[in-house]
């Protein structure tokens, strides 16, 4: 049902799926990802790749929360890690974002840590609708989660979109 609301460890395996290092996931890890997350857990692959590529980080308790949903402010953050990874102007357009574009997320409610990832995924297309329609502690939705994971496919050229008819 794609209005289901998204937990981490499943956006965490879409992101890793959708990213170039699809291919080097195993089928088990040998170290815990996190103390909360077990060598045996479903997700314990795509959460360490997701680790190795600099997508996701725990939280202040070292933390992963994998059956928590995701909200916007976590689900944009990890969306444009992943483009930035991709395309190094992502990652310049990020960095020289105005202070402008971060206090109007900031004013929206986003913390600190997102407020990049927030205004740089309106301004590069990702978001479904505008950031006022984007409250950072909703949570994401599976076909919002999709939406904004084949734009960023599409930005990217990792996804080719079909021609209209």
């Amino acid at each position: 049902a794609l209005d289901r609301t998204i937990t981490r460890a499943e956006f965490t395996k879409l992101a890793v799926a959708a990213s170039t290092s699809r291919d080097t996931v195993g089928d088990t890890v040998a170290v815990k990802p996190y103390p909360d997350v077990s060598q045996t857990h479903w997700a314990a692959p795509y959460i360490k790749a997701a680790v190795d590529l600099g997508l996701v980080e725990g939280d202040e308790n070292g933390a992963f929360r994998p059956d928590d949903l995701v909200d916007y402010q976590q689900f944009l953050t990890i969306l444009t890690r992943m483009a930035a990874r991709t395309d190094l102007t992502v990652q310049w357009y990020l960095e020289d974002l105005s202070a402008d574009d971060l206090e109007r997320a900031a004013a929206l409610g986003y913390d600190s840590w997102a407020c990049a990832s927030a205004a740089g995924a309106e301004g590069l297309g990702f978001l479904p609708a505008s950031l006022e329609e984007c409250a950072p502690h909703d949570t994401v939705t599976r076909e919002e989660a999709a939406a904004m994971l084949y734009q960023f496919l599409a930005y990217s050229g990792i996804l080719v979109p079909v021609a209209q008819s």
